[in-house]
């Protein structure tokens, strides 16, 4: 089948390839699925017709993001800034700027790989992530402005991190090393299923920067019983002995080293004076068995359910086992529900991004496993995972749980 696109008096011809390779099969015919393969040549047009086109095609072949998904691959395809490439574009819409023979060759390039769905993200090797440009390879998920949320959900709410308990409770022992050169006191938090890396590395450097400095400033100010050179040595004590320890984990071994390479990058300065640690793990949210506990989990896991329908760019690209979770998508939410007293410390928090339709289920395994705890080993009822709360993402849609591990039921 061909089509015709005609844009500012040019007409070019797109040759499109049909996927099905049985004529005979009615079925196939009616849901055969057509590809461009490589998009006419550009070379010589200037850059507003370069966009008009392209889009044009885009939106003819139902691509998602049409208009954005030209100018971050002109961008790319011209080796323009990241940050100031769509608006320099932007300029050269009024001026006469034209494609030179190898940057139609890229471009067309990455364009036709547009056409076949593939996320932008892998077409340019790296994406956004709040403050951070991250490193991005196929088969791992696409970073999102949700999983942005959840991050910053930790950050400004978290209760081990809002009340510095985690950090209190080791004071004494702070101060009775004050002249040793180890770091005495870690925030520790574990990600798992880490895929790029992003919440880790986003928290390690987001917590060491925000609470950190809110801590040595604390510290800092004289009471009524403290010299001048006894708040200075305090101050430096909490400054130099206090770190943020995160443990990745992740079944994918692009993942590890995806992640290993985003945090050698994001967090050099960071982890040569100590403030931070990273350190990610090729093993499964089942076999994982921490050294030392932690104050903090947080969790992207798997959640779709098995046969939920998703767009072409997600569901023929990323990787299907950091999608789907069973039936119901609680299959390995289910496993870190039950590995979470395992991992924590009494009263550490955990936070997860889930199927809008999981708080209430999650309750419900909580119950159940609390329940069990409860019958069978009166000795450790510490052992407890209790909900507290569900929030809504940017969409309005119950994005994210919060749950208190190790705690003291009640009486």
């Amino acid at each position: 089948m061909d089509k015709i696109a005609s844009v500012v008096g040019h007409p070019f011809q797109v040759f499109v390839r049909s996927t099905s390779t049985n004529n005979n099969n009615n079925d196939n015919e009616n849901n055969n699925e057509n590809f461009v393969d490589i998009p006419p040549p550009m070379e010589g047009w200037t850059i507003p017709q370069v966009i008009q086109y392209s889009i044009q095609l885009l939106q003819e072949y139902d691509i998602s993001e049409p208009e954005a998904s030209v100018q971050q691959l002109l961008v790319h395809a011209l080796a323009l800034d990241w940050h100031t490439g769509v608006r320099q574009l932007s300029q050269w819409t009024q001026e006469q700027v034209v494609l030179t023979p190898s940057q139609d060759g890229h471009f067309r390039e990455l364009l036709s790989r547009r056409l076949h769905h593939e996320p932008i993200q892998y077409l340019l090797g790296q994406w956004d992530f709040l403050d951070y440009i991250v490193k991005i390879r196929p088969p791992l998920l696409c970073p999102r402005p949700e999983t942005e949320e959840l991050v910053m959900k930790v950050v400004l709410e978290d209760d081990v991190v809002r009340t510095g308990s985690w950090y209190s409770n080791n004071l004494d022992e702070i101060n009775n090393n004050m002249n040793n050169n180890r770091v005495c006191s870690d925030l520790r938090i574990l990600d798992v299923g880490c895929g790029t890396g992003v919440i880790g590395i986003a928290l390690a450097d987001q917590l060491s920067r925000r609470h950190f400095a809110r801590l040595s400033a604390s510290s800092s100010s004289p009471s009524s019983s403290s010299s001048t050179t006894t708040t200075t040595t305090t101050t430096n004590t909490v400054s130099t002995r206090t770190r943020v320890v995160v443990e990745a984990i992740d079944v994918d071994p692009i993942a590890i080293e995806v992640s290993r390479e985003n945090a050698n990058r994001l967090l050099t300065d960071k982890q040569h004076d100590e403030s931070i640690r990273y350190n990610a793990s090729l093993v499964s949210a089942q076999d994982f068995v921490p050294n030392e506990k932690f104050h903090i989990v947080v969790s992207n896991p798997p959640y779709i359910p098995r046969g939920e329908v998703l767009e072409p760019q997600v569901c023929l690209w990323e990787s299907e086992r950091a999608l789907f979770a069973g039936e119901d998508g609680l299959d390995v939410i289910k496993i870190i529900l039950e590995r979470l007293p395992d991992w924590c410390h009494p009263n550490a928090t955990c936070w997860m991004e889930v199927d809008p339709s999981h708080p209430p289920l999650i309750q419900k395994e909580l119950l159940r496993q609390n329940n069990d705890v409860d019958n069978n080993n009166n000795n450790n009822k510490h052992r407890r995972v209790r909900f507290v709360e569900s929030y809504q993402d940017m969409f309005g849609k119950d994005r994210f749980v919060k749950l208190l591990v190790n705690h003291e039921p009640t009486t």
